[in-house]
């Protein structure tokens, strides 16, 4: 359908929704200060679907750079 055709005989109003994938992820150090070299740290990872379209099996890599 064109919406620019002013034809009655056509709806050309229906809202359509899109489905949309969007993805957030927060990493925060929760190891207490100071820190020292070699020390474990500990990171709280969380992933937030800003989306509209439920989504599974999400998988997060994560890579230190070296000597952190």
């Amino acid at each position: 359908s064109d919406p620019d055709n002013d034809d009655p005989t056509e709806d050309d109003q229906d809202d359509e929704t899109l489905g949309v994938y969007d993805l957030a992820l927060r990493k925060v150090l929760v190891t207490p200060a100071p820190y020292s070299y070699g020390q474990l740290l500990t990171f709280q990872v969380e992933v937030f679907n800003q989306g509209n379209i439920t989504v599974q099996n999400v998988l997060v890599n994560d890579y230190l750079p070296s000597g952190y």
